[in-house]
């Protein structure tokens, strides 16, 4: 049986409006099991994404990680990326419409968890649309840039007035730490001045 090596983290679109479908994870269900032929998966399913974002953000699964997609045929390095990928689909025409801010944040959430738990490099390259792979698609769509789903999870560079402010508290901790252990050298000598004596 063949296994998923995921290396990258490749990110869709259903090219269907969700003005038209505000819930498509069953039909693409049904469009990818009847009309593509693709096998069932360990939970059931015929998608060929790993996760699928209803517009409401609700996050579904069609595959487990370890399962071989069918959403990119390309290859790299003579390797197929349903082989070494894991997929996330948001429901909706990218060529017309952007993720909601739900289907967004939920996909942030899961793209974070997904490049740490195999470590994969946070660069647009690997964490990115469909149409790197695929040159003849606009997935995820053209109303999104190359590196959209990468910059979801980039580590924010701190602005010079945060790094500025992060200085000075770093600073009036070490000036705190220094009062502390002067007090408490000053504790430890009148301790021992006055152990012993009798206080009238």
């Amino acid at each position: 049986m063949s296994i998923n090596n995921p290396k990258y983290i490749l990110v869709h679109c259903s090219a269907v409006s969700r003005k038209k479908a505000p819930t498509q994870f069953w039909a693409i269900n049904r469009y990818h099991g009847v009309e593509r032929g693709f096998p069932m998966s360990s939970m059931g399913y015929f998608g060929g994404y790993h996760f699928f974002y209803e517009p409401n953000g609700t996050e579904l699964r069609y595959k487990r990680d370890w399962e071989v997609g069918a959403h990119c045929n390309s290859k790299v390095n003579g390797v197929s990326m349903n082989f070494q990928s894991i997929s996330l689909c948001w429901g909706g025409d990218g060529d017309n419409e952007t993720p909601t801010p739900k289907q967004t944040e939920n996909m942030r959430i899961r793209i974070k968890k997904l490049v740490e738990k195999y470590n994969i490099p946070l660069t647009n390259i690997y964490v990115g649309p469909h149409r790197l792979w695929t040159k003849w698609k606009t997935c995820y769509g053209k109303m999104l840039s190359d590196d959209w789903a990468y910059l979801l999870v980039k580590p924010k560079e701190k602005l010079a007035y945060e790094r500025e402010a992060e200085e000075k508290i770093a600073d009036m901790k070490r000036k705190l730490d220094r009062v502390r252990e002067i007090i408490l050298k000053i504790m430890i000598r009148l301790n021992k001045f006055f152990k012993g004596r009798k206080i009238k």
